[in-house]
């Protein structure tokens, strides 16, 4: 008589295990970033800049896991390509609404504009060092160059989603319209920023439980063994449904996520709640592709079974991205 296999895995005392830590991680890092995220301004700024901070050395520690050693001044220039677009960035929209940088974060990341400029001298800057310390190679360079652009994007799409809501409620002098209430200028200015971490943190969420309960089929074995189709598919539909009634909602009782994404352009909102848990697939592949070719596990170990701070923002990196583009893009019209 055949073998009947059940219709969901069973789980192992390990599996059990992991799966109470990661939600335990989990937590206490929401914890940290909650506060952070929901009073905004110079808070969330410093607390973004802090946390690409890590992404960085995790970065860098990639590359020594080859063997490597690299002296002090690679690690400046390092961290010195990954902030310089944040500044001229600031630097561009100062001119633009004749505000000093950093001193109005509303209009300073009003835009995810990255000036050419910035990624110029963060090449001549890489290059100049690859000629001057033997140490560094080509390819370390090119590493960092576009894994800095990535980051660099990234991070200014996670300010922008978070101060973008805020610029809307600006007059032509740069002020607070007149009937704007503290709730509409703090408690809603969230809802963009949380509507794209739901898109993207579900499908983690989902994708994660689906494949340790029903997943059966490999879905890319070569570049990241324990992911599933079936967990692909959990993913999708959990991020799909929860981003997309959110938005949905919030629009419903007139208080939509950004003005132009109401119920009459219902159809952007559907459009983004399924590119969202996509491009997070993209971003969470492509990330481990690259600890594939290290060969390294996580990034880092600073979240325990989480891994490394770029273990938890690969999805997020590449969907913020993404997400920003689209609206700004929408936004032009």
């Amino acid at each position: 008589m055949s073998e009947v296999h059940p219709y969901h895995n069973e789980l192992s005392s390990s599996t059990k295990k992991s799966m109470k830590s990661r939600v335990l991680v989990a937590l206490i890092f929401l914890l940290i970033l909650l506060p952070l995220i929901i009073l905004g301004d110079y808070f969330y700024l410093v607390g973004a800049l802090i946390l690409f901070g890590i992404a960085e050395s995790e970065v860098i520690n990639a590359i020594k896991g080859t063997d490597k050693k690299f002296s002090i001044a690679f690690y400046i220039i390092s961290y010195l390509t990954l902030y310089l677009p944040i500044l001229f960035t600031a630097l561009f929209n100062f001119l633009i609404s004749n505000t000093l940088p950093f001193y109005d974060l509303i209009n300073d990341f009003s835009s995810i504009y990255i000036a050419p400029i910035s990624l110029l001298i963060n090449l001549i800057i890489l290059i100049t060092l690859a000629l001057i310390d033997k140490k560094v190679s080509l390819n370390d360079i090119i590493y960092i160059f576009f894994f800095n652009i990535i980051l660099s994007l990234s991070l200014l799409s996670l300010l922008y989603l978070r101060f973008y809501p805020l610029y809307e409620t600006l007059d032509g002098n740069g002020v607070y319209s007149n009937g704007v209430l503290v709730y509409e200028r703090i408690g809603t200015s969230l809802n963009l920023f949380i509507y794209v971490i739901i898109g993207i943190c579900f499908n983690d969420i989902f994708a994660y439980f689906s494949g340790v309960l029903f997943g059966k089929h490999k879905m890319c074995p070569t570049i990241s063994p324990k992911k599933t189709w079936e967990g692909f598919v959990g993913g999708v539909l959990g991020s799909f449904l929860f981003s997309f009634l959110f938005a949905i909602l919030l629009a419903y009782f007139n208080y939509p996520i950004i003005e132009i994404l109401d119920l009459n352009h219902r159809y952007i909102i559907l459009i983004i709640s399924l590119i969202l848990p996509l491009v997070g697939t993209i971003g969470d592949l492509l990330f481990s592709q690259l600890k594939r070719h290290f060969g390294i596990k996580d990034f880092g170990t600073i979240l325990k079974s989480h891994g490394g701070i770029l273990d938890r923002i690969d999805s997020i990196t590449l969907g913020t991205i993404v997400t920003a583009i689209i609206l700004s893009t929408i936004n032009l019209f």
